[in-house]
Parts: C-alpha cells; structure tokens; sequence
C-alpha cells in the first residue's frame, strides 16, 4: 500500500475520483486493511473508505458520492452501489488490486467479480495486482485473460508454511457419534492444560462453533465465537475483545482463516483436518507472523489421514510431530461434557425459540413499516442487481452441488505414510474400485431422480406412457377406497388398454399437426362412417406412430379395438391364428 500511497500524492487535485480499487472476499480483511491504510495515510490528504455488507448503506451512498481516492470493499456490496447509487461509477480506477485472489476466483465470488471488472474503466494504463498466499488454475486463467505481460514475485515456497511454524497432529481412533464427543474432550483438554491463552480454534460449521463455545463456557474458560450467524457489529466486537486480551479464545469457522492479522497469537488448534491443503495452510498462517515463533495442533480422525498424507509430501517433515494424550484425560474431559449436557441442549432451544421471535417481530414491525410509509416506499426507484432471479438460483444450486460433491468424497484410509510399498498399490487399487461404485451409485440416483437417463427415444416415449398411465391407475385405485375402504393393497397394476388409449391420443394430435398442411392438399375429403373413421384412424396409427406401437401390450389393445369394427370374417381369420392386416385407404406410406 505504501507504493499507492506516495503515488497518489502527486494525483491532480481538479477533479475527485476513485483511483484505487482494493476487493477481499471477507468483511472482516476489509475493515481490517482499511484501518491500516487510514493509519499509514494519516498525514496527507487522501482519503480511503471501504464498503462492507451489514452496514448501513445510506450513510456509504453519502460517502461514495463524494468519491475517495481509495476504495476497499467486498464484491457484493460494491455491486450493490454500482447499480444504485446515482453518480457513483469506476471510470477512473488507475490501480486495481485482488487481495486474496483464489478465494475471489472461486464459485461463489466468481460471477459478481466478473460483474466488477466489467464496470471498471480503462483510461490509459491500469495497473493488476493479485495477492495470495496460495494461487490456483482458476487465478493463471484470470491473469491470462486480465492482464498483458504480468509478472510473477514469489517470496516464499508456494503453498508452504513458515520454517518457524511447529506443526502436531493427534491421531483420533473413535469412530460415529463417539468422534464428535471425543474431538471436543481432546480440545477441551488442550486449552485447560496446554494453551491457556491467544488461541484460535477453528471449526467447520456454525453449529459445532457455537456448541464448543458453550461448551468452553460451561467450563469457566473465557471464550468468543466468530462465524456467519452473527450480526456485523456482533463480529466486529468479537476481534476486538480477542486483540485487547478480554477473551483468551477465539473459536471461528473458515470466515477468519484468510488475512486476518492479529498480534500475538501463539496457538492455532484445527478441530478436524481440512480436505483442502491450502485452507489448512490459510489457517495455521493466523500464528507465526513477521518471523515469530508459532504452533499448530490438528486433530485428524482415521477418515482424515489420506489429507494428512498429502500434506506431507509438500511439507517439511522436520516441523511435524505427533502429539498423544493419554486415554484417561480424554475420559475424563468426555465425563465432564456430559454433565452439561442436558444445560447446553436447554441452552440451544432457548436460543432458537428467541431466534424464532426475534424473526416474527422483524416481520411485524417490517409490515407495520409498509403500511405505515407506504406511499415514501413506493416513491423510492426500485434496486436492481446485474443478475435475474433464475440465475442467482441456478448459481446457488451449482455451489451447493459442488459443496455436496465434496462432502460425499471421504478421504481413503492410509495406514502408511511411506512409499513404493505394498499397502499403497492395495489402497490405490481399492481407491479406485470405491471411485467405480461411487460413479455407479451416482448413476443410480440419478436414475431414480430422472428415469428417462440414458434410453432411448422410442423408449423414453414408452416410459413416458407408462408412467401417465401408472398415475391414472393410482387415481382410480384412491378413487375406488374412497368408495370401499375395505379394498387393500397399494400395489398398482397398469392396464395395457390404457397406456394403448394414450398412445392414441398422443398420436392423433401429432398427427393433426402434421396432416394440418400436407394431407388437405394430398387426400380427398371422404364421408365415412363412425366404424370406418374409427379403423381409418386406428390403420394410421399403426403406420405414423410405428416407434410407439411397438410395445406388446400397446400393439394387442390397438388390434383389439380394430377387430370390434371389422367384420365377422376377419374375426374368425384373427382367432384361426392367421392373423390380420389392413390396407390405409390413405396414400401415407409407411416408415
């Protein structure tokens, strides 16, 4: 920041305009670089701001009107104003910096950085900077596209640790519910003997955050959580209490593991082993900063060890070591959560019952609030945002497939970290037969969610048909109860002659489509009688909907409808087993 500041002194002074764009990922890294550059600013004339979420947004529309020299904000908010603030726009952005740029690459940042780079002007010469501890394909594709001869300054090791970083892990061997009892003992134990004070405790869901945090309060440890439930301020406080010493644990989700300086952190304790080598490496970097002395405690279940493994290969292995904790202090840690445990779970549905009316009391005073300023509301222009609806979905439904993908791969079970060895090749044999049923099982459910993948299209018709006339059995079958309780079974038995009366129908109308403009002005209208029109139709189904008349059962109740309209003969030529054909009186041929 140093560089952009004394470039910014000698800025012309005729027309205020935003000439740097600082974007991070998290509110927190935004607040946290803008206090730094407001102090390394002190004494000139520039002025910085940044836009987070959970603000207030008019007080920031009053700000970004006026127009400082340097922005810091979040891509999302950001957005918000470009598309609804009036006078606010990026035209004249000379210096555009990425901070933590592979989390900005990822799904859930992607789309709304795409919309920011759109909106960001190109007078002249613009100077990129990306920044990150760990680069990924996603961050050489942007700077391929983004940037024109970019250089590369690596300071350290790609994806390594510090050399003065001590790292232990603790082997976990429960297994069920058993693990989750086990991994909070073994932490509980840690910070009441081991690591008393500046300690982060990362976790991976809100839910278990907020539990240890109870869990830790319970037993008279002075303790705050950080993670996405809470309110901006509340988050906010929470950093603050830890940096001036008031709390001595600070338990967090991944929201706190990117960029995040905090002085004098000693310990780093990741309940479970991330699946990810750049999140683990994003959360250890909280301790051993500027060359000072850290350590890391990881707790790696029998799941886990195939990550740890990984870790391995990229790391020292002179900073790694084992830590064991005898079995009777985790016993007694297990005894001493369940005492509490009937106080955490009234604890946690107290909470939820204020939650919820928390939330109605929102909603009254939201609608008390239409009705009263009804007429200030709707005069107000209506936000708008660069995506629709659908697409906000859609993109929310593709992060939650890729977040469900990465829950359902389990890490494989290594028992041995050297290579070239026996029980390798047998873990990677079996890596891949577990990856062929993985692929068949996920074919299957995908069968049962979509039974039309993978057929054909003469035969998704005949599934399609057989599927209609299973639901019109079904109506009948809840018809025919509510008539007589006393008929049994759910077992549905599809009748042929009506998935042959659908096939009917679905025909005739693709028949009338088709014979709209062509079979007027080819065949002569003749006067037939209602039998004759009735075999008439039933001859061009045979020959125009061939692809679906194939079925057995379909092709027998088509050739019992034809026979009840054709003559006696033909009756006893069909019983005798000689068959029967019809000639179409049409000069439709047949395929």
């Amino acid at each position: 920041m140093l560089p952009i500041l004394e470039r910014l002194i000698y800025r012309p002074r005729t027309s205020s305009a935003v000439r740097v764009l600082v974007l991070l990922p998290t509110r927190e890294l935004a607040l946290q670089c803008h206090q730094m550059t407001e102090q390394l600013a002190k004494y000139t004339d520039i002025r910085v701001f940044s836009v987070v979420g959970g603000l207030n947004a008019q007080t920031q529309q009053k700000s970004l009107q006026n127009r400082p020299d340097i922005l810091l904000s979040t891509p999302g908010r950001l957005l918000d104003h470009l598309f609804n603030t009036p006078g606010f726009h990026l035209e004249d952005v000379e210096v555009l910096i990425l901070d933590e740029a592979d989390r900005l690459c990822e799904l859930g940042f992607v789309d709304e950085l795409n919309a920011v780079l759109k909106q960001v002007g190109y007078k002249g010469q613009r100077q990129t900077m990306l920044f990150s501890a760990t680069l990924s394909e996603k961050v050489s594709s942007l700077v391929d596209l983004t940037l024109n001869s970019p250089a590369n300054i690596q300071i350290d090791a790609a994806e390594s640790v510090v050399e003065t970083l001590s790292q232990e892990f603790i082997r976990l061997k429960s297994k069920g519910e058993e693990l989750g009892l086990e991994r909070e003992a073994i932490v509980l134990a840690l910070a009441k003997r081991s690591f008393k004070s500046k300690t982060i405790i990362f976790v991976q869901t809100k839910e278990s955050c907020h539990r240890l945090l109870l869990v830790f309060q319970f037993h008279g440890l002075k303790a705050v959580e950080l993670q996405g439930n809470l309110t901006q301020l509340q988050r906010m406080a929470a950093i603050t209490d830890f940096k001036n010493g008031e709390v001595d644990f600070l338990i967090c989700t991944d929201l706190a593991s990117r960029g995040i300086d905090i002085e004098g952190v000693q310990t780093v304790i990741n309940v479970s082993m991330p699946k990810i080598r750049s999140v683990y490496i994003h959360r250890v970097g909280r301790t051993s900063r500027a060359g000072r002395k850290g350590r890391s405690v990881t707790l790696v279940s029998e799941n886990e060890r195939s990550a740890l493994k990984q870790l391995m290969k990229h790391q020292q292995t002179n900073s790694i070591r084992s830590r064991i904790i005898p079995n009777e202090i985790i016993q007694k840690f297990k005894k001493s959560i369940l005492k509490f445990k009937e106080d955490i779970h009234s604890v946690l549905q107290s909470e939820r019952i204020d939650k919820e009316a928390r939330i109605a009391e929102m909603e009254a005073n939201r609608l008390q609030n239409l009705i009263q300023y009804k007429s200030e509301i709707k005069s107000r222009p209506k936000k708008t945002w660069f995506q629709t609806q659908q697409e906000r979905m859609a993109s929310k439904m593709a992060m939650q497939r890729i977040f469900d993908k990465e829950d359902e791969k389990e890490p494989l079970d290594v028992s041995k970290s050297t290579p070239n060895t026996e029980s390798d090749t047998e873990n990677e044999n079996s890596s891949k037969l577990s990856e062929k049923e993985q692929l068949r099982q996920n074919r299957k459910v995908d069968k049962n969610v979509n039974p039309l993948l993978g057929l054909s299209r003469a035969k998704k018709r005949r599934k399609l048909l057989q599927i209609e006339a299973e639901q019109i059995a079904k109506k009948k079958l809840i018809e025919a109860k509510k008539i007589d309780p006393s008929i049994g079974g759910d077992s549905l038995r599809v009748d042929p002659f009506t998935i042959s009366r659908i096939a009917a129908k679905k025909a005739k109308k693709r028949l009338n489509a088709t014979n709209d403009d062509t079979s007027r002005k080819k065949t002569k209208k003749k006067k037939r009688s209602d039998g004759d029109d009735e075999v008439h139709l039933s001859n061009k189904l045979h020959f125009k909907s061939n692809d679906i008349v194939r079925d057995r059962f379909a092709e027998q109740a088509v050739r019992s409808k034809m026979l009840s309209h054709t003559s006696k003969s033909t009756k006893k030529r069909a019983s005798s087993g000689k068959g029967c054909s019809f000639k179409s009186k049409s000069k439709h041929k047949r395929r």
